[in-house]
């Protein structure tokens, strides 16, 4: 019976080291660039409630998402693979409304603008399913990035007023949530330019659900705001240009 135990250890082991060296690394990295989707129903109310005023809304400046990362995959099946790393999102979006004929920046009539901003570290962990042949790879990502802000304030609130000549500003600073979930969706496709060098591009969307607005307060008044319970989230489009390095392929 002891044998039979000592047996059945000494496979299950074999099988592991088995299962563990038929895992493929890889490594590489994206540079990724879009824009933002801000959305709820906070956004769409303010927005309404200053073109029920008869204000007019301009860009300040054409919203970004700039997201570079580094890139790490566990392909445990060649149809199966895990995706994680470490990145970092820049993503800001800048509207201005005003009720005169002047510019759409600050100063230039009467304006109320409104700066969002995402600067964030996260996390992606991603599932990838991928179908391989002899030019590439096409592939699904689907899973979730955990990010942490790397600055305090996430959203500028300002109004211009001209009348009498004269510009006078106030300016509330809105404080960035402790950390940020989104549902990430990629679709990619690779190339294979060497026997473990791939060049590719990839379309990602990035669902905010943990909204980064999640506590405020007013510079001039330091009273809480809407933003305690906030229905505002911020979602990235993107684009990234992809490398990856197969581990062990040259030994094949």
């Amino acid at each position: 019976m002891k044998l039979n135990k000592i047996l059945c250890v000494i496979i299950a082991l074999f099988a592991i080291n088995r299962a563990v060296h038929a895992v493929e690394i890889s490594v590489g990295g994206s540079l990724a660039g879009g824009f933002p989707i801000v959305r709820g129903k906070d956004y769409s109310d303010r927005f309404k409630g200053f073109m029920e005023l008869g204000y007019k809304y301009k860009r300040c400046r054409m919203p970004f998402t700039l997201a570079p990362q580094f890139d790490v995959m566990f392909q445990f099946i060649p149809y199966l693979a895990l995706e994680t790393g470490l990145g970092f999102k820049y993503s800001t979006e800048q509207l201005a409304f005003h009720n005169g004929p002047g510019s759409s920046k600050p100063g230039g009539s009467d304006n109320n603008f409104y700066i969002w901003k995402r600067s964030q570290v996260y996390i992606p962990i991603m599932l990838r399913g991928q179908y391989e042949y002899k030019i590439g790879a096409t592939y699904f990502s689907a899973g979730v990035k955990l990010g942490f802000p790397v600055v305090e304030d996430y959203i500028s609130e300002g109004h211009t007023d001209s009348v009498w000549n004269e510009v006078n500003q106030v300016k509330s600073n809105y404080k960035s949530a402790l950390f940020v979930l989104d549902i990430a969706l990629s679709l990619g496709q690779e190339f294979k330019i060497a026997t473990s060098h791939y060049l590719g591009f990839r379309i990602n969307y990035d669902i905010n659900v943990l909204s980064p607005y999640a506590t405020s307060s007013i510079d001039d008044y330091k009273a809480d705001t809407m933003l305690d319970d906030t229905d505002l989230f911020h979602d990235d489009l993107t684009i990234a240009l992809t490398y990856r390095y197969a581990f062990g392929r040259d030994k094949e």
